[in-house]
């Protein structure tokens, strides 16, 4: 009995082991599933960011790029709303946002909160700016209200900065999925600002 005792355990052992290893062959495959679909994504992306219509027809085509590049921030990064918005000189600026479409809250959000103090703190940093609970409190003021229900638990900014220097807009990312936004969301949003940017930058000059 103690024999058999034994033989049971190990084989109990074997059978963990092997669970084991399978759970980790399942992971890596989504893993590098998952790498492998951001790549693709993002070369769709790059192309079309450097396709010459964008220059060609620039009102429609930069409200497609911003609508586009909000889809594909948002899920590269993982967040619950992205906005994109782009701005000519002076003028008014343009905003085009991704969210889940079940969710009314960000629509009016993004469409009627007063974002200038964001904007404005975003396109000054060196780089992405990530801001807390309280930051965007601060920041957005009264806006705060037109969250309604929404609770805004993080914000990530990135701004679409011309050769020059010139501010040609920013991409916003609020409330990561999961978590916090780190360090590696910061390198992509700002990946992609700097591909937006020369594609706001080009039809600019040509438009």
């Amino acid at each position: 009995m103690q024999a058999v005792r034994g033989a049971g355990e190990f084989f109990l052992e074997c059978i963990s082991a092997f669970e084991m290893v399978q759970r980790g062959v399942r992971e890596a495959h989504e893993a590098a599933r998952l790498e492998r679909r951001h790549a693709e994504m993002l070369r769709s992306l790059s192309t079309f960011l450097s396709d010459s219509s964008l220059a060609l027809e620039a009102p429609d085509a930069l409200a497609e790029m911003r609508h586009l590049v909000a889809e594909q921030a948002r899920e590269f990064i993982g967040a619950e709303c992205c906005f994109v918005t782009t701005r000519a000189g002076a003028g008014e600026g343009q905003r085009s946002a991704s969210h889940a479409s079940v969710d009314t809250g960000w629509r009016a959000f993004v469409r009627w909160s007063d974002l200038s103090a964001v904007e404005a703190t975003v396109s000054s940093s060196h780089g992405a700016a990530r801001l807390n609970t309280d930051e965007i409190e601060g920041l957005l003021g009264g806006s705060v209200e037109r969250a309604g229900t929404l609770a805004l638990r993080g914000w990530l900014g990135a701004p679409l900065t011309a050769l020059g220097g010139q501010q040609l807009g920013s991409i916003h990312l609020v409330n990561k999925t999961i978590g916090q936004f780190t360090i590696l969301d910061e390198a992509i949003a700002m990946h992609l600002a700097q591909m937006s940017a020369a594609a706001v930058e080009r039809a600019q000059l040509y438009g």
